[in-house]
């Protein structure tokens, strides 16, 4: 803190993360909150944050991973 003033980064957010923030310090002197900030993270096209893949083929990869002797299609 530098007098008074306090700055939280947020790097590599991601849409999850969006919403209201707050800062809460506390110590032995007491507490103190914040206001609240709203924040709105944009997934970036080349980030991938939901399988393209069928439940049929999270099943089959699912089965590859069973332990056992040689997969049978």
């Amino acid at each position: 803190m530098d007098r008074g003033v306090v700055i939280l980064d947020i790097a590599y957010c991601i849409p999850e993360d969006s919403g209201s923030y707050v800062c809460v310090a506390t110590n032995k002197s007491g507490r103190c909150e914040s206001g609240s900030v709203g924040i709105s993270c944009e997934a970036d096209a080349r980030i991938v944050t939901k399988s393209n893949l069928t439940e049929n083929s999270i099943s089959h990869l699912l089965k590859l991973e069973e332990p056992g002797d040689e997969f049978s299609q």
